[in-house]
């Protein structure tokens, strides 16, 4: 059984046409997991919940295409926190961009 885990990375993804190609990819690599941006932090954060498997698989698509700056670690308090970054489809924030 695959277990699930929460990263977050640092990425190069700046415009809505990277926005728009990284989302058709991801929704292919990482399928049952979960995943968005938030492009209004100067980190333009990748949130993803996945496997080891698929999170090696998503740093690879980025640093392939030049997307990719540093993996982000937290502190164990601030997981619940994470927990409740929103990821449904139907979740529109201003500070949360999300293609599903």
């Amino acid at each position: 059984m695959k277990t699930s885990a929460f990263f977050l990375f640092a990425t190069k993804v700046n415009e809505p046409k990277q926005l728009i190609f990284v989302a058709y990819y991801l929704r292919r690599i990482v399928k049952k997991g979960q995943w968005n941006f938030d492009l209004e932090d100067s980190d333009r954060v990748l949130r993803l919940q996945c496997d080891n498997l698929t999170k090696t698989a998503v740093v690879q698509f980025l640093k392939t295409h030049h997307l990719f700056s540093k993996e982000l670690h937290f502190l164990e308090n601030e997981m619940p926190n994470l927990r409740h970054t929103p990821f449904s489809p139907l979740v529109s924030k201003q500070n949360y961009i999300q293609i599903h």
